[in-house]
């Protein structure tokens, strides 16, 4: 995702006190304080891609890295009860994501007391970036879809953002109505 950024020389306003997010840096579109092209100063910042200490540091509020499994490109191996989800992160598919999230409410299932998911935490840069990555406007329904096959799965379900260009974090939790 991208942010705007800079000064509106018409109207003397910073348009990035407008919160306003784009798709990518490539965007052209017009200031939205005075709607000139090209007479103000502004332009796209696109955010970095997390690095390997910000996930780090993400997964040490759930019990560190040896206490969860990520997606995407998570190693395989060991079956960890905590979820990570980077959204922002290279190579996140919504086809792949989507089966990779069917197969392990499947293992919760299926899986005896060895394989049940105790909580999933989606991480995104931004809000607009989970809903454009993940294609949903609320998040709800898609909570809903993973739990109606077994209302036990993942009774923590955390989304949140960590934002190096916002400076603040948006967080909503979906608790599991059983626990």
């Amino acid at each position: 995702m991208a942010k705007l950024t800079g000064w509106c020389a018409c109207e003397l306003c910073a348009p990035t006190l407008r919160d306003i997010e784009g798709i990518d840096d490539s965007q052209t579109n017009p200031c939205p304080c005075c709607g000139g092209v090209d007479t103000c100063d502004v332009s796209w910042l696109s955010e970095p891609p997390f690095s390997e200490n910000e996930m780090v540091a993400m997964l040490e509020q759930y019990g560190g890295p040896e206490s969860c499994n990520i997606f995407p490109g998570g190693v395989p191996g060991k079956f960890n009860p905590i979820l990570v989800i980077y959204v922002d992160k290279v190579g996140f598919e919504r086809k792949k994501f989507d089966a990779y999230m069917r197969d392990r409410v499947l293992k919760h299932l299926n899986g005896g007391f060895r394989e049940k998911t105790d909580a999933v935490v989606l991480v995104s840069r931004t809000k607009s970036s989970m809903q454009s990555k993940l294609e949903c406007k609320t998040f709800q329904k898609m909570v809903d879809e993973w739990r109606w096959i077994d209302e036990t799965f993942a009774p923590y379900v955390s989304l949140r953002t960590n934002s190096s260009l916002q400076g603040f974090e948006w967080k909503k939790n979906y608790d599991s109505k059983l626990f």
